[in-house]
């Protein structure tokens, strides 16, 4: 085994050989991953390998759409085997008016995926799945070109191709330890061997912060046992001749998809979700499984038989019951670790096989610097020593619970508050303030009144909308205070300071005493960094005000 080289990937389930096989797509095949059983046997192994185009950050979205191509068009033509995608498409199904206007506003993001994306009737539901009950739906999305794969079949193409570029893949080795030697390298101390490399990637699924111990770092990922079960065949399902759409509905909190000639249904508890290894994984923890818990399951199975009668024909084959990583925004954590250079994250997905594409994008970022896409809600820098492990339980707690109910844009859980505050928070507080959260941190966003003491869910226009354009009417008139305890600060001062700021800036600098500009800066490549606010103080220092991630 080698001893030295550029990229050690920690980590061999969906993600990290998706980055094996992009980084090799890309040219890097010095690259060598460790893992300490066999590739897929952590979460990946027992994914019900859903792929969705059916979903609402737009980064994400891409994510998942480059996924669906890589399984079902790129790697068969690289392998010359056929696609085992499974392209049955999918159904969303909506009840209430939040989540039409939801879906609505998915439709208009589609189109700049790209993806196919569209509202249908439930009759032409009922021709697509004539076995589900649509009769209370006010609004169902098809996605037809979306569906689910087998995992290991995905990932075992991906690590012969990176294999045969030249990458190396080391199984049943486990990483004990990772220094930073005097030179700047990693060491990464195997049960193996030794290996320098300059680059580390934790993608250690439910291991990851066991992995980002041995750096000192704190991951927050909590694992969540989530169960799905396999029914025996239904003669129903042995007549036909196409594959059912897979259903998504938010009053069974569910997901419904052929299996074979049976079913397979997994829902997501609303409620008593249950975290598991919180002291820390078992590194003996290999391809396992939790006994079934299906009493934590019967009120949404219920429903499920409810939507979908032929469920209630048939005996349950098999229950799943596995971990799985949730973060507490429920986003996988990809990118740099903060204050650890060339040490990465790849890690914390809770639908890793419908985001294997990611590694694409983390290949081109260790490689130049940026992506393509915006990654900026995924970045694994968004989390700070403020999200401590009380914040990462209740929010992974309810990241689960949310995954198939309604949202708005103009959602404010209070699940995990208030961790971060302005020393002015109480007193906005007494003034009536709505607060919402930034990276932690309570922000205003409207006062109440007396005529208005909330807001209604919405994709629409807020109810709020008058109150809050009184507030910038008296800002814009007369006068106004604004905290911006909540944002980051940099004062940029001597000889060199404009220039400085001229090269990283796209616009002009201002010139006057006093002034005040918006400015975007960018890497050497073009990407955007940040956003700042700059205020000349005088010819030699500027005061820079911008998000509070930067």
């Amino acid at each position: 085994m080698k001893h030295t080289a550029r990229v050690v990937i920690i980590g061999g389930g969906s993600l990290g050989v998706s980055l094996l096989y992009h980084l090799a797509e890309e040219g890097w095949n010095d690259v060598i991953l460790v893992e300490k059983g066999e590739l897929t046997s952590g979460s990946t192994w027992h994914a019900a390998g859903l792929c969705s185009n059916f979903i609402g950050n737009m980064t994400v979205a891409k994510i998942h759409d480059y996924s669906i191509s890589l399984y079902d068009e790129i790697l068969p033509a690289q392998s010359g085997n056929p696609s085992v995608f499974h392209k049955c498409g999918s159904l969303r199904i909506g009840y209430s008016r939040l989540e039409e206007e939801w879906f609505k506003h998915l439709l208009s993001r589609s189109k700049n995926v790209p993806c196919e994306f569209n509202i249908i009737s439930k009759e032409e539901a009922k021709k697509l799945h004539p076995f589900m009950n649509f009769d209370n739906a006010r609004i169902i999305v098809s996605t037809p070109n979306d569906g689910h794969v087998d995992p290991s079949s995905v990932v075992t193409a991906m690590s012969q191709i990176a294999s045969s570029k030249g990458s190396t893949i080391s199984r049943f080795n486990r990483v004990l330890e990772i220094n930073r030697t005097s030179g700047g390298e990693w060491e990464v101390v195997t049960e193996n061997c030794t290996i320098k490399a300059e680059h580390v990637v934790n993608a250690g699924g439910c291991f990851a912060p066991e992995v980002g111990a041995m750096v000192g770092v704190d991951v927050p990922i909590i694992n969540l046992e989530h169960q799905y079960l396999i029914t025996e065949n239904h003669p129903a399902l042995q007549e036909l001749n196409f594959e059912l759409p897979v259903c998504r509905d938010s009053y069974c909190s569910s997901y419904l998809r052929q299996e074979g000639q049976g079913l397979l249904i997994g829902p997501y508890e609303t409620f008593g979700a249950k975290p598991w290894a919180l002291d820390g994984m078992d590194w003996d923890f290999d391809r396992g499984l939790f006994p079934d818990d299906l009493e934590r399951l019967m009120p949404f199975l219920d429903r499920c038989m409810e939507r979908m009668p032929i469920f209630s024909e048939v005996g349950i084959k098999t229950v799943i019951n596995g971990a799985i990583t949730h973060t507490p925004d429920d986003n996988v954590l990809v990118g740099p670790q903060f204050g650890l250079e060339n040490f990465w994250n790849l890690c914390g997905s809770s639908i890793g096989i419908a985001q294997g594409g990611v590694g694409k994008y983390l290949a081109q970022w260790m490689m130049h610097g940026q992506t393509e896409l915006n990654m900026a809600s995924l970045d694994s820098r968004r989390f700070g020593k403020w999200a401590d492990r009380e914040y990462c339980i209740s929010k992974a707690i309810e990241s689960y619970e949310v995954m198939y109910t309604e949202v708005a844009s103009n959602e404010n859980r209070h699940h995990g508050r208030v961790k971060r505050t302005s020393p002015l928070f109480s007193q906005l507080n007494e003034k009536g303030a709505i607060h919402n959260v930034v990276a932690g941190y309570e922000k205003p966003l409207w006062f109440r009144t007396k005529e208005k003491q909330s807001e209604q869910l919405t994709w629409m226009r807020s109810d709020a909308h008058e109150v809050i354009a009184d507030e910038c009417m008296a800002v814009q008139n007369e006068a106004g205070i604004i905290d911006i305890s909540g944002s980051s600060k940099f004062i940029i001062s001597g000889g060199g300071a404009i220039d400085f700021l001229n090269y990283l800036s796209c616009n002009k600098i201002p010139q006057e005493k006093g002034s005040i500009g918006l400015a975007l800066f960018h890497t050497s490549n073009g990407g955007i960094m940040t956003e700042q606010s700059i205020t000349k103080v005088d010819d030699e220092k500027f005061f820079l005000v911008g998000p509070i991630g930067s």
